[in-house]
């Protein structure tokens, strides 16, 4: 018997080493404190708005991080600017903590990246999926902290880390780099980002909110130059902080409401100004306005011609010259009547402009009827606008821009021809004809995705799901409409005018996937129009076991199985003996 003792000594001996044993559950890993908010900010200071960063940091060391919001920054800074809080010029990240000093950050930071290159969409993909690993939160905000420039980009970094793709000696986030860095964030998360906001100037264009469209689902941006002070993050974080359970459409108001408030209150800190506007979309809608803005091209390339018996490019410029223009740096400019261009970003008011093309256009009711359709969807997609008492009675404001190249010796930026903007709808094209003041008699047809939505999540065992929409020809009739799944080949959809395909989700695989819809018809085919949706694997039975958990729970009931067997045929010997 004493054997037996032994062997169980032993076998006890080594299933204590194996660790706790369980035995028909899982093991799941510990739980993770997931807060209501993740609130994530991408400051590239690392230029002449350093001082401007350092004082923002300290606004939102304000409110600080709590339990239920996570305030996270990364933050790069410049050499020259600014020699306060330790002068560190290379990439700090921080979980912002309350501190009351006004002018000392007094967060420490969680880790030194030494120089980084914020221009570069790794960087900023890296650090959202930092943020989002480390601080889970049911809601994800990400701001972006810098100089903007509509569809030219954002977040200059005037020293970036080794050659910037765009040649020159700064970097910045072009349209393409944008849509890049996004998708990598969205495909590691699993989920649109809740709000994305721009403190930056200029980046309420329509450009930028039409590239941006499949991988958030609001955006909140500023038409305007904004001031050098931006945004007021202590009054902004603070009613986050007391109210952490508020949706993003509450988060982004809360944004313009503090924003415009900041600029009025008369008071120091930042100074006031007439010239501020600040608005929220909605992703959804401003993927329907990119269909209307496409069929307003068309409607207005046909009346792009100089000469008045083929068209009317006079009225359409002098429609243009009383749109409200963004691009000049105090907003009072009532157009641009220059014979160049100041601000170089030619940025309309889109509401406003489609305004003076109904005044000078009545007489053309493809324009006028087109006209109101893009004003309603705009309208539409600006689900909050705030602007200065000045901008939106005087102005004739709303929030949302678009390009279109000013002044007598109008010329077209060729760093629009990467946007989304250029590649799936007609506004280029028709920017081209306006400037070489030839209109045009043909156009190919506008196509429209109704559904799925970009952002849709499908199982994966769901099986098919139908994707539908519409097509729409000025002169011809829809031949045909295709489609193509992740840049696979074209396939013919069932329909024209109305059409409608089904896709497999088991011939997907879980991820994000691009399904890529266009139209033709005689001669002419229309840009690829694409809806990014996601497919996900069904949870497993044993899913969130640690490292080899089932390895060692087999293991484990092999040695409890050989333990029994051996007590048992010692037992038997023994009892065998004493017959």
């Amino acid at each position: 018997m004493k054997r037996v003792l032994a062997v169980l000594l032993v076998l006890i001996m080594v299933l204590g080493s194996l660790g706790p044993v369980h035995i028909g559950a899982a093991q799941k890993k510990p739980a993770v404190k997931v807060a209501s908010w993740t609130f994530m900010v991408y400051m590239s200071a690392d230029n002449n708005l350093e001082s401007a960063g350092v004082h923002d940091l300290n606004e939102m060391e304000v409110a600080g991080s709590t339990e239920k919001v996570n305030i996270v920054a990364q933050m790069d800074r410049a050499k020259d600017y600014d020699t306060t809080n330790g002068d560190w010029t290379s990439t700090k990240r921080f979980l912002v903590q309350k501190d009351t000093l006004n002018d000392e950050i007094a967060t420490k930071d969680l880790m030194d990246l030494n120089e980084t290159d914020m221009g570069d969409p790794n960087t900023l993909a890296d650090f959202a999926i930092w943020a989002t690993d480390n601080y889970p939160a049911q809601k994800y905000a990400l701001v972006f902290w810098d100089h903007g420039g509509a569809f030219f980009g954002t977040e200059w970094d005037d020293d970036p880390n080794g050659t910037p793709a765009q040649g020159s000696t700064s970097d910045w986030l072009s349209m393409p780099d944008l849509t890049a860095a996004l998708s990598n964030i969205t495909s590691h998360l699993g989920r649109n980002i809740d709000l994305l906001a721009f403190d930056a100037c200029l980046m309420a264009d329509f450009d930028v909110l039409y590239q941006v469209r499949h991988y958030v689902n609001y955006t909140v941006a500023s038409g305007y130059v904004e001031p050098g002070e931006g945004w007021p993050y202590d009054w902004i974080l603070a009613s986050l902080v007391d109210s952490p359970e508020m949706s993003p459409v509450e988060l982004g108001k809360i944004i313009c409401d503090d924003y415009i408030d900041s600029y009025m209150d008369r008071s120091g800190d930042p100074q006031d100004t007439t010239a501020v506007t600040m608005a929220l979309f909605d992703s959804v809608k401003v993927a329907a306005l990119g269909h209307e803005v496409d069929l307003m091209a068309m409607a207005l390339a046909m009346n792009a011609d100089a000469r008045p018996s083929k068209g009317h490019w006079f009225q359409i410029y002098l429609a243009r010259e009383e749109t409200n223009s963004y691009d000049f740096p105090t907003g009072y400019m009532p157009g641009n009547q220059f014979p160049w261009d100041p601000g170089g970003y030619c940025m309309y008011d889109l509401i406003d402009l489609m305004d003076h093309l109904m005044n000078y256009l009545p007489f053309d009711s493809k324009v006028t009827a087109q006209a109101e359709a893009v004003k309603n969807a705009a309208q539409e997609a600006t689900l909050y606008f705030r602007s200065t008492t000045y901008q939106k009675d005087v102005k004739g404001a709303h929030g949302i821009t678009i390009y279109f190249p000013s002044g007598t010796d109008t010329k077209y930026n060729a760093r629009y021809d990467p946007t989304a903007m250029a590649n799936e709808t007609y506004w280029d094209e028709f920017l081209h004809d306006y400037i070489s003041k030839k209109g045009v008699t043909n156009t190919p047809p506008s196509v429209k995705i109704d559904t799925p939505k970009d952002g849709d999540i499908f199982q994966l065992d769901r099986g098919v799901f139908s994707v539908s929409g519409s097509a729409f020809d000025f002169q011809n009739d829809v031949g045909k409409v295709e489609y193509r799944v992740d840049g696979g080949e074209w396939k013919t959809a069932s329909g024209s005018t109305d059409w409608s395909f089904v896709v497999d989700t088991k011939n997907l695989g879980p991820g994000e996937h691009t399904i890529s819809v266009r139209a033709s018809d005689a001669s002419l085919t229309s840009g690829a129009i694409p809806v990014v949706i996601r497919v996900v694997a069904p949870e497993k039975p044993n899913e969130g076991k640690g490292p080899n958990q089932s390895g060692i729970e087999i293991v484990a009931l092999a040695i409890v199985f050989v333990a029994l067997v051996v007590v048992a045929t010692m037992a038997l010997g023994r009892f065998r003996k004493r017959l």
